[in-house]
């Protein structure tokens, strides 16, 4: 969910299953099948709103097939934005400008309606009640300019969070008449989702190898030490940060295991392993893409062979550097940075972080491999 100025914040959405139509980079073709979840629930963003409505509210928003590459951009290629949908969720977005880059221009920001659709969440929707991070279930503020809202509900045990952003601008009313206007629009989708069939099962890949349980079995706190060589005591354990938000309670969902080894709450850190289960379609998706951190391009690792794979995608610019690997039809995702407080390190180079990452893939492989 997009994070509008003034309000509780909260995390950015993930994205909906787009038909893979971008080109990966070359390697050897993957002989698992191409499987990829649905909506658990039947239903699908033209379900829940159409073009003519969202214009209707945001003027010119237009239906953004593709809000993976549209909203994430350059961080498009990680496998926690592709956590919902695996969980068989549904996130759609609607903007006039494809992009948040494209938003700018735009002086209060991004523009558009979004709405992400997480079922079979009831425990984890009390987890974000308990949290501290809820805000009411439905409020607006409007000034001269625009008009936002976010409403944030359960519905029959499905959690659902919807953001307008530069609603009816030019509208010149106090908030609570402007959440009066804006509430039929709300109270349609949510009558929608409250109408959906029961959720089908979580869906699982048909022919990918079972995760390792925790992240200390794809690749050890001591291995992780020997390799890049760092001697400051770091803690190596699930990412639980920002527990109780509809993005965490999709990585649980959807089984996936998300660690960081970083000292304390600034650092130094070191950089993470994030696996999500059956993630061979979207990793395959986040190949066509450009990041941050560049294109992927492939890699070779002692111990990957086809139809398993490899890519690195590394900064110029000292900053991140990823390394993706496809095993069992399981994306893992390896990440380095440059440690915070501790330059002594030596890694001031993409280079040295990417040979740590190559090293560390090839234990990943070792351990993880049937």
């Amino acid at each position: 969910m997009l994070v509008l100025a003034g309000c509780t914040p909260t995390p950015a959405p993930e994205a909906t299953t787009p038909p893979i139509t971008k080109p990966t980079p070359e390697s050897t073709p993957s002989e698992i099948p191409l499987d990829a979840p649905t909506s658990r629930l039947g239903l699908d963003c033209d379900d829940l709103l159409s073009e003519a409505d969202a214009d209707a509210i945001v003027p010119k928003a237009a239906f953004r097939p593709d809000p993976v590459a549209d909203i994430y951009e350059t961080s498009a290629a990680l496998p926690e934005n592709y956590a919902l949908l695996s969980a068989g969720g549904v996130v759609c977005d609607w903007s006039p400008v494809a992009g948040i880059a494209g938003n700018t221009g735009n002086p209060q920001g991004y523009t558009g309606i979004h709405i992400a659709l997480l079922p079979a969440a009831a425990a984890e929707w009390k987890a974000f009640q308990a949290s501290g991070y809820a805000p009411p279930e439905f409020y607006c503020f409007n000034d001269d300019l625009r008009g936002d809202c976010i409403f944030t509900a359960l519905i029959n045990d499905n959690w659902i969070e919807i953001s307008i952003s530069g609603a009816y601008p030019g509208t010149k009313e106090t908030d609570a008449k402007f959440t009066k206007r804006v509430r039929p629009f709300v109270d349609e989708i949510e009558a929608i989702v409250a109408a959906a069939p029961a959720p089908e099962p979580l869906w699982v890949h048909s022919a990918a190898d079972a995760l390792p349980a925790t992240c200390a079995e794809i690749i050890s706190e001591g291995d992780v030490r020997k390799l890049s060589g760092i001697t400051a005591k770091f803690t190596y354990a699930q990412d639980d940060s920002f527990v109780g938000l509809q993005r965490t309670a999709a990585n649980k969902i959807a089984g996936q295991l998300n660690c960081q080894w970083i000292s304390g709450y600034e650092g130094p850190g070191i950089g993470g392993v994030i696996a999500l289960p059956g993630g061979q379609w979207a990793l395959e998706q986040s190949n066509g893409y450009d990041s941050t951190s560049g294109a992927a391009t492939p890699l070779t690792v002692t111990g990957i062979e086809a139809p398993d794979a490899a890519w690195s995608r590394c900064e110029s610019s000292k900053n991140n550097c990823y390394v993706d690997l496809l095993i069992g039809g399981n994306w893992y995702q390896l990440e380095a940075w440059r440690p915070f407080d501790e330059p002594s390190t030596g890694w001031v180079v993409a280079g040295d972080r990417l040979e740590f990452l190559t090293h560390a893939a090839e234990v990943v492989a070792a351990n993880v491999s049937n």
